[in-house]
Order: C-alpha cells, then structure tokens, then sequence
C-alpha cells in the first residue's frame, strides 16, 4: 500500500513553530501550506486577517489544492513536534482508516481536556471526539464537515469539534498515543479566565441549537500491534487509568474527573454508549 498523501495547512503567526516542522519534511512524504493570519518571513503567503477556523474555511474555499491529498491536518501554530512524527500520523489514519483523527500531547504540554493527553497504557485510542488544536481530517469527511468551519459568527469555533463528533455519530475518531507533539503554550482562553467563559458560554449555545450533547471519551484502546480493549470491558478503566498516573500525581481532582468523563453519559445521546462500543467488542485484530 502507498504512503497516503498527507497536507498540513497551517494559521501561522509571526511566533509559529513550523520551521521546525519542515526539517525532513520532503523526505517524511507529506506537504506544507500556510494561511497566515499574521505577518511573518518573507516566503510566507500574504496575512489573511481572522480566527482559526474561518481563516480556514476562507483558504478550503478559494484554494482547492487540499483535494489532492488524503488526509489534511489543521494545527495550531504553536505546536512542537517533527516531520517524522507528522509523517507517522498520516500512516496512523491510513492504517486505522480514520474520518478525523489527532496525535496525544506529551506530557509537557499545556492541555484542557485529560483524554487530548497521551495515555501510556495504549498506541492509539478511539475516541467521541478530537479537539480543534490539531484535527486530522481524511479528505471526504473534510468535505462534508467543511460548512461546519463558518457556524461561529465571533470567529470562536468552540463546540464545533463536539458538532463534527455528532455528524460523524462518533464514528472513526482516533487519538494516536503513539504520536506526540508539544503544545507550547496555553491557550487564550487559559490566559485570560473571563474570555474562557465567554468562549464556554457562546459553545454551550452553539451545541444547543445543534442539538448536540459534550461526549469527551474514550471508546476503546489499541496496544502496538493494534489490538482492541473496548472501554466496557471489565479491566479497561484501570488501564485507562494507570495510563494517566502521571497526571493524577500532579493532579489527584484529576482523578474524580477522568472517571466520571468515562462512566457518565448524557441523558440525551442519540448513539447510545453500548452502540458506540459494540464494534470493539467484535473486533480485536489489527485495522484494516
């Protein structure tokens, strides 16, 4: 099977760490685009002003090059990581024939969600949903969730990843713990509390209107040789568990709440959690 033909198109900043990126990247098999949204090197292509993901839906719109290639990653700028590692992601969504998919955060990174932590009980996880810092899109499911980039009238696309989670009826979304890149610094919303609530506030409205429902867990594991442990299997939370030990010990609350994000489902679900999981208890050898 061919290496699958993989783009990184990037919202870049006068402070982006894709330099880095780039190193290898011709021999990693996989191509660079930016849409800066701030003036950089004199390379760069000319500033188109906005947010991330309405920047990028202006880009996905006039520029249609990304239909090229297989899958399309769209990260943050601020994100470490090399050119193997990206070249590694897009085998992973190949190999996993995943619709939308996103690498772990090490360790060291600033993070908001637990499950966006790489777990070191598991290669990969299937997962209810991958956050907006890094999703990897296969080019169909890039297509059809592409309207979805523009639903945000103040340039906040927060809630949108939990729209594309429920369009897809959480379906062929991965995490891969295999692959891990840096998230550098924290968020805006991280710097500035009262910004965070408003951007909560405006997503907790956005999924309302979608009659969408926040579901951030984990469905099964996969060990190296693509193995899967479905998340209702009787030893799998204390796996899940251990595999986060070192953020428990920084952190013991964070216990309370990576349990409850895998035990408590909302009242409202339309793919019922013995739906979702059904699929890993009927298959335990490597993907397709």
């Amino acid at each position: 099977m061919s290496a699958p033909r993989g783009l990184a198109i990037l919202r870049s900043g006068a402070g982006s760490l894709h330099p880095a990126w780039r190193k290898g990247a011709a021999a990693a098999g996989w191509d660079l685009q930016l849409s800066p949204w701030q003036a950089g090197a004199a390379d760069w292509p000319p500033v188109r002003l906005g947010f991330k993901f309405d920047g990028l839906h202006a880009h996905l719109t006039e520029d249609p090059r990304w239909r090229d290639y297989d899958y399309v990653w769209l990260p943050d700028d601020d994100l470490a990581t090399t050119a193997e590692d990206i070249a590694r992601l897009f085998a992973l969504c190949r190999q996993y024939d995943a619709a939308l998919a996103a690498p772990a955060l090490s360790a060291d990174s600033h993070f908001a969600f637990a499950i966006t932590m790489h777990n070191r009980a598991f290669a990969a996880r299937a997962t209810s949903y991958v956050e907006l810092m890094m999703p990897c899109f296969r080019r169909d499911v890039l297509e059809r969730l592409l309207p979805t980039f523009a639903l945000n009238a103040k340039g906040w696309a927060f809630g949108v990843d939990m729209i594309w989670a429920e369009i897809l009826d959480r379906r062929g979304i991965y995490i891969f713990d295999e692959v891990r890149v840096t998230h550098t610094r924290p968020s805006g919303g991280q710097r500035d509390p009262i910004a965070q609530e408003a951007m909560r506030r405006h997503a907790r409205r956005l999924m309302a209107r979608h009659e969408v429902r926040p579901l951030k867990r984990t469905l099964a594991g996969y060990d190296a040789e693509g193995r899967a442990t479905p998340a209702d299997g009787g030893s799998f939370l204390l796996r899940y568990l251990e595999g986060y030990d070192y953020l428990i010990a920084r952190d013991p609350e964070l216990l309370a709440r990576l349990v409850a994000d895998q035990t408590r489902t909302p009242r409202v679900l339309r793919s019922p959690w013995k739906r979702l999981t059904k699929p890993f208890r009927r298959r335990a050898a490597r993907p397709a």
